[in-house]
């Protein structure tokens, strides 16, 4: 049984199915509460909410909840959250940076509030686990659990797996924001769009680009995984352009029942490090008319070589990997064969071999191709085929 290596045990098929949830949530936000039911249950939660906060205005609205009383959702939004003692702290902590009470305050402090005496202690909500999904100027969207008494504040295990599923949250909230536009002005969206850091672009039946993020008009730039020819969206490499332009075709078409979400191509690079297409049907109306009516499929863009989509140290921590087996997963991701790896890490190729036998079985995969799957599927953005 693979597992987060930790004080308790997680399955990894449990920990997947989680993120495949999550993924759902991109394209359609009723699965929210499932999601957060999902995640509570990892990391013991009595309940659970998306917030997003008006940083300017200091006000406050859930965006989607799990077990919680809507009328105390709604006292704590006018009677507390103005002054909650828990709100700065939290606001200081980085996009991706688990938190709960004790990083911010002390907890027999904690104890002493108005807040937890009046709205904390009645309802048993007694530790407040989080993590920052977004930020800009006006705006802030965090994820927050609360945990029951009885099980006290989090630890180290709790803080670790959410700091694992906060890149897939941030994923989904970015795409359900951009693609339903719920609640959203102009402003706000524009926003949101520009503030992800994966490239974005947002292209009709024929490739054509509709609109593209600042990443991606950076990846233009550079010419490389992607580019723009004559407003057409093309890959350096005529094959990658061809099963591009066949997905983002198929994403015009209508849906088939029991198909993937999504398309992902791989796009080759001068420098030998992969790059992913991840194609996302926009196949709703109602979508479409609320972003730009051209648009049948929104492109995002992943790099191998950006941590931020690829965090392997993040998979150390939840797998017991070495340093030495994550330098060899991340060449494996690069398209390297293990006599590559073993040149390049300057180490002979049993002792290669080694590392990736103790990447399998750490992971609970059977071969190399498990292996990389497993890791790709699980940072994508798109829901994962069954089986």
């Amino acid at each position: 049984m693979a597992r987060l290596r930790t004080d308790t045990t997680v399955e990894l098929g449990h920990f997947s199915e989680v993120i495949s949830t999550i993924c759902d949530c991109a394209v359609d936000p009723h699965c929210w509460p499932t999601a957060i039911e999902q995640m509570g249950e990892l990391v013991g939660g009595l309940n659970g909410v998306i917030m997003v906060i008006d940083t300017v205005e200091n006000e406050s609205r859930f965006y989607a909840d799990w077990n919680v009383d809507r009328a105390l959702m709604q006292a704590y939004s006018e009677k507390y959250h103005a002054e909650n003692p828990l709100d700065e702290g939290f606001r200081r902590f980085g996009v991706g940076e688990p938190y709960n009470v004790p990083m911010v305050i002390e907890p027999s402090a904690w104890l002493e509030t108005r807040m937890y005496c009046e709205l904390g202690e009645p309802n048993d909500w007694f530790d407040s686990l989080g993590v920052t999904l977004l930020k800009t100027p006006s705006r802030l969207v965090t994820y927050r659990l609360a945990r029951h008494r009885d099980v006290g504040f989090a630890g180290p295990r709790e803080l670790e797996i959410m700091r694992l599923l906060a890149p897939h949250l941030r994923k989904s909230i970015s795409i359900a924001e951009l693609i339903e536009m719920r609640q959203l002005t102009a402003k706000t969206f524009e926003e949101s769009f520009e503030a992800l850091r994966v490239p974005v672009i947002l292209v009709d039946d024929r490739a054509g680009i509709v609109h593209a993020n600042g990443a991606a008009q950076d990846l233009f730039a550079r010419g490389a995984p992607i580019r723009s020819e004559r407003g057409t969206l093309k890959s350096p490499a005529a094959d990658a352009s061809m099963r591009l332009e066949a997905a983002i075709a198929d994403s015009a078409g209508p849906a088939n029942q029991g198909e993937p979400l999504g398309q992902v191509i791989y796009l080759p690079t001068a420098n030998g490090r992969p790059a992913f297409a991840h194609v996302l049907p926009l196949r709703s109306g109602t979508a479409r008319g609320r972003i730009e009516p051209r648009a049948v499929a929104a492109v995002f863009i992943t790099l191998a070589s950006d941590p931020s989509t690829l965090p392997l140290q993040a998979w150390a921590a939840a797998f017991g990997l070495t340093q030495a087996e994550v330098r060899v997963l991340e060449l494996l991701i690069e398209g390297h064969s293990i006599l590559d790896v073993a040149t390049k890490l300057d180490v002979a190729p049993t002792t290669a071999r080694t590392h990736l036998a103790r990447l399998m079985e750490k992971t609970g995969v059977t071969r190399q191709s498990e292996l990389i799957r497993l890791t790709t599927q699980l940072l994508s953005p798109l829901r994962r085929p069954a089986g």
